[in-house]
């Protein structure tokens, strides 16, 4: 990649590939899921505890975006409503090898097969509809 070119957009659904291939709902400790934090609450109030975030709704998400972050990360925080709840996805920009690459991490301390049925979801939504947001996921 040419140092004078633009970054490729990355998709939703390179994202889920990521996921896909390194993370199952529930498979892992919170401790280990990457999320940076131990539960889905810890990681709701330390965001919501800052000034440096930007918040927005979405039907079935809370929706958080760390503009300064130096991954460019977004986080959605599943709406108690529903039966996966509490869940959380966070969305990272990456370099690897100098190409921007969307990660995506899973947390999700809901019922067992709640949170495999929305991780399914987001992936089936991610390969199908490419950028489209997650707000179209929940159910």
């Amino acid at each position: 990649m040419s140092r004078n070119r633009p970054p490729r957009p990355v998709t939703l659904a390179a994202t889920l590939m990521v996921a896909a291939c390194s993370l199952a709902p529930a498979a892992r400790a919170a401790g280990e899921s990457g999320i940076g934090y131990r539960s889905v609450r810890e990681a709701r109030d330390a965001l919501a505890a800052r000034n440096d975030v930007a918040v927005s709704s979405a039907p079935g998400w809370t929706l958080v975006r760390e503009p300064s972050a130096p991954g460019h990360t977004e986080w959605a925080f599943l709406a108690r409503e529903h039966p996966a709840y509490p869940a959380l996805v966070r969305r990272d920009v990456v370099l690897r090898a100098g190409t921007p690459t969307l990660v995506t991490r899973f947390l999700c301390e809901g019922a067992r097969a709640a949170c495999e049925t929305l991780y399914a979801r987001v992936r089936a939504h991610g390969s199908a509809a490419g950028d489209a947001p997650l707000a179209a996921v929940p159910e």
